[in-house]
């Protein structure tokens, strides 16, 4: 529910007063008079009515409770998300308004956030936000409350004031651990096992993808790059969640490729890690089935949750969308995109429903040409942006919120190595995906993902956004020229940084630390180079890099000028004559942070032969 802006006033109101130490028989006026003069005071700091909808609340970053006793928080519209410590029992309170003598329900809250940092509610005069409250309190829930930072009256000291948190609205944030319905016991082996992989320093990613190869029964996964990096990329998706920048922080992936690539190897890993999973069938991909359908019912239109926000808080499957009527695509078209970039989807029939829907999509199909040969060159592919749209089958919109794209070659060679395979080999995973989440060994790694996820909902990415940048900016250098013919690079452009802000916070997750580490830029760039490489497809004037020749760039350099003082301008010549890379100046100065040592200003001494870059993550 969504407080009005007149309730909120009269609340702040109320919240002063009470705190003022009035006397027993002093009668409190608050009627139209005080309400416009609170209006005037601090009603410039409250949203309109218009800007009360539930869509239009939700939109924000998380802010930590610690950082709302700041003076200069004041009157700031923040999104918190806290537990109820304690919820005062309800008074009756009486005012004299315009028409008399009028009486309403007080109480209010302390919030906790479970790391040590509480801060109160102003009284609340709504009975359903009351109401609203306990229910959530009783089931011990975690909430997302959006509201206004106020300072109140210090109740013993008058000089002093007290920081608060006025609800405008409230819902339940179920964490992913209550999204999984984790038991303490549960959590428990989750915080043993993490702290078992800390003392032999595993990383979990590590760990989570070496459960999944021994449990599939996957083989020589190091001989498909671009299926390793699919599912490692699955993995890192598990651990995307809620909004930053009034954008989804869910990771969306893409594969293509012919029948046999081991596509469904991905949905498996989706099901296997996630707390919330959800699959639709191509055949059931419609507005309704994906958004939700429109009933009747006591005398009113509900909307019941389609396939995308039933999946909120983890991952929705389309497997072989191919399958889905072509005439289909621009109706449902919409619905993915605002699901992909908004983190809800509108129900825009009769019943108006608007649906929470942070939900991660992941889709696999096949191409036309993978599907007949004859339609394409021998790799599967077509020239041209247009006819490339539409030998994928998914409409452009679409195509530019995924995260991380990958269309994998027809290799008739490797599908007779795995079909030869399978004679021998033992079946030892369901071919479902639903069916996998009941398999024994898949609890303990979703409970794993969820407690990590729920210790950190907002890390900090700053510490690398400048790295990011520049790579970002690597690929504007390197197509200045082409930008005004490339349109389909330009719809990339903002997406291309939203995937990477939503990989840092999802690696910080992984990782277990609320700041961005240095060594996850390796990580991310890989994603990136991989995005462009699929728009390179469409637009082949684009210029681009191989996703592993940094490494590559990298080891060339330490051998080539190994222990030498070496300018940029040098190096940049010598990597352009002798590799025949075309690299910009910004590339070989990021190199050199990884193989050099900066003696001064565009100078740097190399590392010596035993001396490497930094792993990945």
């Amino acid at each position: 529910m969504v407080m009005t802006r007149e309730d909120m006033i009269k609340t702040i109101l109320i919240s002063r007063t009470r705190r003022q130490g009035r006397r027993q028989e002093e009668t409190v006026k608050i009627g139209a008079d005080e309400l416009q003069e609170g209006a005037a005071e601090f009603g410039r700091v409250l949203p309109s009515n218009s800007e009360l909808r539930a869509d239009a609340m939700w939109g924000r970053e998380y802010t930590r409770l610690g950082e709302l006793r700041r003076i200069e928080m004041e009157g700031e519209v923040v999104k918190i998300r806290v537990s109820i410590q304690e919820m005062l029992d309800p008074v009756v309170f009486e005012y004299l308004g315009d028409q008399g003598s009028e009486r309403t329900l007080l109480s209010g809250s302390l919030l906790n956030d479970g790391a040590g940092g509480s801060i109160p509610t102003t009284d609340i005069i709504d009975i359903d936000l009351i109401n609203q409250l306990e229910d959530l309190r009783d089931r011990h829930a975690v909430l997302e409350i959006t509201g206004v930072v106020v300072t109140l009256p210090h109740p013993a000291e008058h000089s002093a004031k007290v920081f608060a948190v006025l609800p405008m609205a409230v819902r339940s944030s179920a964490g992913a651990l209550q999204l999984l319905g984790a038991s303490p016991g549960e959590i428990k082996v989750a915080e043993d096992k993490l702290e078992e992989l800390a003392g032999h320093g595993i990383p979990v990613l590590h760990h989570l993808k070496s459960e999944l190869v021994v449990h599939l029964g996957i083989q020589g996964l190091k001989d498909v790059p671009l299926l390793e990096e699919a599912i490692d990329f699955s993995i890192l998706q598990a651990f995307s969640e809620g909004t930053f920048n009034q954008t989804s922080g869910k990771l969306h992936s893409l594969s293509m490729g012919c029948p046999g690539a081991g596509k469904k190897l991905i949905a498996l890993t989706c099901a296997a890690l996630n707390p919330v999973y959800e699959e639709a069938h191509p055949g059931k991909v419609t507005p309704a089935g994906l958004c939700g359908a429109t009933r009747r019912a006591h005398g009113r239109w509900i909307s019941d949750p389609g396939s995308i926000p039933l999946a909120h808080g983890g991952v929705l499957v389309i497997q072989d969308a191919h399958t889905i009527p072509r005439s289909a695509l621009p109706r449902i078209s919409g619905v993915l995109s605002m699901a992909m970039e908004d983190g809800v989807v509108v129900d825009s029939t009769a019943a108006h429903a608007i649906h929470a829907a942070e939900t991660a999509v992941t889709i696999d199909l096949n191409k036309k040409t993978d599907l007949v040969a004859s339609l394409g060159r021998t790799s599967g592919t077509v020239s041209g942006a247009t006819q490339r749209v539409q030998d994928i089958g998914l409409p452009q919109n679409v195509l530019t919120r995924f995260d991380f794209i990958t269309d994998f070659p027809r290799d008739a060679a490797r599908q007779a190595e795995v079909a030869l395979a399978m004679y021998d080999r033992t079946l030892r995973r369901s071919s479902s995906s639903v069916l996998l989440r009941h398999e024994p060994w898949v609890r303990p790694l979703q409970v794993m993902v969820a407690l990590l996820r729920d210790r950190n909902p907002n890390p900090d990415y700053s510490p690398i956004q400048d790295e990011l940048r520049e790579i970002h900016r690597e690929l504007v250098d390197a197509n200045r020229d082409q930008l005004h013919r490339l349109p389909m690079l330009s719809d990339f452009q903002t997406r291309m940084a939203n995937t990477a802000m939503k990989m840092s916070m999802a690696l910080c997750r992984a990782h277990g630390t609320e700041k961005a580490k240095p060594e996850m830029v390796e990580v991310i760039e890989k994603v990136l180079r991989r995005k462009v490489d699929f728009i390179a497809t469409l637009e082949p004037d684009l210029v681009v890099q191989d996703p592993h020749s940094a490494q590559a760039r990298r080891d060339w350099i330490l051998t080539r000028f190994s222990g030498q003082e070496v300018t940029t301008g040098d190096l940049h010549e010598a990597c352009v004559e002798e590799l025949g890379e075309r690299v910009t100046r910004r590339t070989i100065e990021r190199d050199l942070k990884y193989v050099a040592a900066r003696i001064r200003h565009g100078v740097h001494r190399v590392m010596g032969p035993d001396k490497h870059a930094p792993t990945e993550v």
